[in-house]
């Protein structure tokens, strides 16, 4: 019952500690060294480095990418005679499209500009509170286009979430020493 399942679940945490434990002790590290250092450079090299390990462990000796994926280190892949991605993609909308009943779609056009204008608003207050903590101008215009950019080609692209970049990222990023779009 109950109990049996609360043991299983205790269970599971400690056989799975080497994961976690190599993420606390990752994510220390890279907190420690941003409070020694202070410099976005090492903490990118070091993202850069973690990223790169999967793939620079079986060149070492270590073990393969699909022993990792086995062992749940690594996210299970699709498999390796799937189609590119954008075939998958065609082939979906080309299957779906057809099926869709557009009375229903256009009956749910008043709640998507409801969804539009909250999205908006979004972005236009983070823009602000991203010059009120960093103390400069921004130009809305040519935020809000590349807002609507971004948003066209996460259409295209299969996304069904609004892209913008939110005020909590964009502050630390400059908080750690970014002072132009490429950080």
């Amino acid at each position: 019952g109950i109990q049996s399942s609360v043991v299983s679940q205790g269970n599971d945490l400690w056989d799975g500690w080497q994961h976690w434990a190599l993420a606390v002790t990752l994510g220390t590290f890279i907190f420690l060294l941003d409070e020694l250092l202070h410099s976005p450079v090492a903490i990118v090299v070091v993202l850069l480095a973690i990223g790169a390990a999967p793939q620079m462990s079986e060149s070492l000796g270590g073990p393969t990418l699909s022993e990792l994926r086995v062992g749940g280190w690594l996210i299970q892949g699709t498999s390796e005679k799937s189609l590119p991605w954008y075939i998958d993609l065609a082939a979906t909308y080309s299957n779906a499209l057809p099926r869709v009943h557009w009375g229903t779609v256009l009956a749910q056009v008043p709640k998507l500009l409801g969804v539009w204008l909250t999205h908006v608003l979004c972005v236009v207050m983070d823009l602000k509170a991203v010059e009120l903590v960093t103390q400069q101008e921004i130009d809305l215009d040519v935020e809000l286009k590349a807002v609507g950019v971004g948003n066209l080609l996460c259409a295209v692209g299969g996304s069904s979430w609004p892209m913008y970049m939110l005020c909590s990222q964009n502050v630390s990023s400059y908080k750690l020493g970014g002072r132009t779009r490429a950080v």
